[in-house]
């Protein structure tokens, strides 16, 4: 019996455990100035445009939907600050195309309910954000004041000398005019990006301008973020050989396996699209080519068969921006540099020469200074990732791995592998 009691007390400490690590507790200040103690889960956190999900009790099976215009405030320990407001929030498609230029015929605007999260919140002024369709958005707020959208709008205008790319930054006319109590900071605004790490900069200074004001919370400033993979597949590799003046000879090449483990950073304060990328992978190259030789007797002759077989480690450095669209499919296009150093190498020159009704087989390197100890090339390419899992091709090309007799040889190595996130 005393086990039995043990065991149960067991299981539903486990289970308490996981709900409480699965869940946060946050303070709900509701638009009666009600405080609710309540808990969230860490995917709620990150807050949803029109309401959260929230619990009474950490221990309550089921949870309930708190609409955003319920909400006065949400601070969740350790974590996020978040409060409902009913704003104007800018609805025009990024990149949109104009004849002349921008004015309000342009412009489409949408009243809404929901919830922004603190990026600044002082006692002269806040700073909130919200991600509508993987598009940014500032907002800005004096003390019991209205909260207002800060304007950037990019487009792109034709001229009769073709397509301009353009950027309506009327959010540094706003916090001119928001901040002409302080010179200081409203006189150097022209330079400031419309990103959360540069308007908190500003907003913290405007907060200490004169009569500082308190700081009650500033999120935290984004960092990079690092995300490691896996990957497998096929390479196959055009190899071809040039003698002085002739035209390129391709060797025969075979489907080899490819794979390794790649990175991809992303850059703080591109919203996810601009990262350095990089990758470590094994490959094998194979190729061969074989001349036929008619000796002066009709019955010799001599076959000579150049076999290319070697395999290399090659580390990729490349740019790469991915497109943010809605949903969770992430198309993205890259390009940089390959390095590659040889690992193993089977190369081999076979000559048969038939005479006097015999073979007479040699074979030896032909590469007698061998391959050059590091290659480096081109390389572009593209994929698609679906949340831990991802398509990528490859494209590189190595201009000349080595040579022999006046003969030099291009490696154009194709890549499709798949590959998974180890985190998410």
């Amino acid at each position: 019996m005393l086990k039995t009691l043990s065991l149960v007390g067991v299981i539903f400490f486990c289970t308490t455990a996981k709900a409480q690590r699965n869940e946060t507790p946050a303070t709900l200040i509701t638009t009666h100035n009600d405080t609710l103690k309540i808990w969230v889960s860490f995917k709620e956190s990150a807050g949803d445009l029109h309401s959260i999900r929230i619990k009474r009790d950490s221990l309550d099976k089921k949870s309930e939907n708190w609409p955003a215009s319920a909400v006065k405030s949400l601070a969740v320990d350790h974590g996020p600050y978040y409060i409902g407001a009913a704003v104007l929030i800018d609805k025009t498609p990024a990149d949109m195309e104009v004849s002349e230029r921008l004015d309000s015929s342009n412009l489409s605007l949408a009243k809404d309910t929901v919830l922004l999260k603190g990026e600044f919140i002082g006692g002269k002024i806040n700073l909130l954000s919200l991600i509508d369709l993987n598009k940014s958005h500032f907002f800005v707020q004096k003390p019991d004041g209205l909260v207002t959208e800060l304007f950037d709008r990019k487009y792109r205008l034709h001229r009769e000398d073709g397509v301009v790319e353009a950027e309506d930054k009327t959010y540094i006319h706003q916090l001119e005019e928001l901040m002409a109590d302080c010179p200081n900071v409203a006189d150097n605004l022209l330079d400031v990006p419309y990103t959360a790490d540069a308007l908190k900069k500003v907003a913290r200074a405007y907060n200490s301008c004169g009569e500082k004001g308190i700081t009650l919370y500033e999120s935290e400033t984004r960092k990079g973020r690092l995300k490691i993979a896996l990957l497998a597949g096929m390479g196959l590799s055009d190899i071809s050989e040039q003698s002085g003046n002739s035209s390129p000879n391709s060797l025969k090449s075979k489907t080899t396996f490819t794979g390794g483990a790649s990175f991809d950073y992303f850059l703080s304060q591109t919203d996810k699209k601009f990262s350095i990328a990089g990758a470590l992978l094994y490959n094998r190259t194979q190729g061969s080519e074989s001349a036929y030789t008619q000796a002066v007797t009709p019955a010799g002759y001599t076959l000579q068969t150049l076999t290319i077989d070697y395999t290399s480690l090659h580390v990729d450095v490349l740019c790469r921006y991915t497109v943010p669209l809605k949903g969770d499919f992430r198309p993205f296009i890259n390009g940089g540099l390959t390095f590659f150093g040889v690992l193993s190498k089977q190369n081999t020159l076979a000559i048969d020469e038939f005479y006097d009704n015999a073979h007479h087989v040699t074979d030896y390197d032909p590469f007698t200074g061998g391959f050059r100890a590091l290659q480096a090339g081109l390389e572009a390419g593209a994929g698609l990732r679906y949340k831990r899992f991802g398509l990528e091709y490859k494209f590189e090309t190595i201009s000349n791995i080595s040579s022999y007799a006046s003969t030099s040889f291009r490696v154009n190595s194709q890549q499709i592998m798949l590959f998974f996130n180890l985190k998410n």
